[in-house]
């Protein structure tokens, strides 16, 4: 066989290294054969190399993907395990509690309530006002829930709605104070047998003192209690008087048969408040608290304190 000179053309032989004319080198020509056929093959393997490396960060970028998605369908999961766990202990909470209208009279009975007077010295009115407090003390076994707005004050054509309009929730044995459930009671409105509704309801009849005197009940619709206000004409001048123990016990000796106490005056318990006496007793089993004003008034109170 034989191989043409690339260069001027002259056949020479086919192990020739140079031509036999013009002595062109045909080894120089085989290594750069070769040298194209290894350019021709470097890009490729370049290539290979790049789509490994654009294929190891995809798979990298697909798990760190893949990674927060479950750490955020975690957090949402247990953010809706946290909010359903309170919602069903609201509703857990709100339909276990009983109204207090639904107690029976024996429960109510166990139920005690407390009101006390307390000054509102910051308030812009030319006469004293006070404010009231009220306590509830749950002595029955049952969750009980109180509307704190449907309470009302009454006295002789003065009312004062509640100043509140939360329902709270008393739990059993549990005692609560919401402090002015009434603000802003005239003076006046202070002195005497107070009536306090609940949901147009009597809970209670209260004699106040103009002080911080307190007045409560746990009887249930106030069947057991016997409030009579009386006046009554007597030689003691009233006129900025204020009565000493022994007159007021005149007063009271006076009225007893209209409470039908049996125990001598002069053996109650008294004590002495700034606009009136209060005598305490035992009448029929229950407390009977007795009060007598400076104008000469008498006030009764009973039932179980």
């Amino acid at each position: 066989m034989s191989k043409y000179c690339p260069k001027c053309g002259t056949k020479n032989d086919e192990n020739a290294t140079f031509c036999r004319k013009c002595g062109y080198n045909f080894g120089l020509r085989k290594k750069k054969e070769e040298m194209k056929k290894d350019d021709t093959n470097l890009p490729h393997s370049r290539m290979t190399r790049r789509q490994a490396n654009n294929n190891g960060k995809k798979r990298i970028g697909i798990l760190i993907c893949l990674l927060v998605l479950i750490v955020f369908m975690g957090v949402l999961l247990y953010n809706q395990s946290t909010s359903n766990k309170k919602v069903s202990s609201g509703s857990s909470s709100s339909t276990t509690a009983t109204n207090y209208n639904k107690l029976s009279n024996k429960e109510k009975q166990n139920v005690q309530f407390e009101f006390n007077l307390q000054e509102n010295k910051d308030a812009d009115a030319p006469d004293p006002v006070y404010n009231i407090n009220m306590k509830i003390k749950n002595n029955t076994d049952k969750k009980i829930s109180f509307n704190e707005g449907k309470l009302t004050y009454n006295l002789e054509g003065y009312k004062a709605n509640s100043k509140k309009s939360e329902i709270i929730v008393i739990e059993p044995k549990e005692t609560k104070t919401v402090k002015n459930i009434f603000k802003n009671i005239n003076e006046q409105a202070t002195v005497g047998g107070a009536v306090i509704n609940y949901d147009g309801k009597q809970l209670l009849q209260a004699n106040f003192s103009n002080s911080s005197q307190s007045a409560g009940t746990n009887d249930e619709d106030q069947s057991n209690s016997d409030d009579t206000t009386d006046s009554t004409d007597n030689n003691t001048d009233t006129t900025n008087h204020h009565l000493t123990r022994e007159e007021a016990e005149q007063i009271l000796e006076s009225k007893q048969e209209l409470y039908g106490f049996t125990e001598p005056v002069s053996s109650m318990q008294a004590e002495e408040f700034s606009h009136m006496w209060e005598f305490t007793t035992v009448n029929d089993g229950q407390t009977l608290r007795l009060y007598v004003l400076d104008n000469g008034d008498v006030r009764a109170l009973q039932g179980n304190f």
